[in-house]
């Protein structure tokens, strides 16, 4: 997360809808559905959740490739090189 812009405050609520709409559920590299994407993202960090706040939103307003570029940053891929938010490899029961 070194030099990366961070949105803090965003509830999971908010988040999750804007990962659906902006990235869709259950492709590669993606949440498989809404229960696991708030699931995910409740156990987060505060910092993680600024984090992939941040990847979510950027996908939606760069261009071009905005969701190609940050889409896979978003906590769904919790290992390698798109973990860039430093997300847990599972979720919180």
């Amino acid at each position: 997360m070194n030099g990366m812009n961070l949105i803090p405050g965003v509830s999971v609520q908010d988040f999750c809808a804007k990962a659906q709409a902006t990235c869709g559920l259950g492709g590669a590299n993606q949440y498989t559905n809404s229960g696991s994407c708030m699931a995910r993202y409740t156990a987060y960090t505060d910092t993680q959740k600024s984090c992939v706040s941040y990847h979510v939103c950027a996908a939606s307003t760069v261009m071009p490739n905005g969701t190609t570029i940050h889409c896979p940053h978003i906590g769904a891929v919790t290992t390698g090189p798109s973990n860039l938010c430093g997300t847990p490899t599972t979720p919180a029961p």
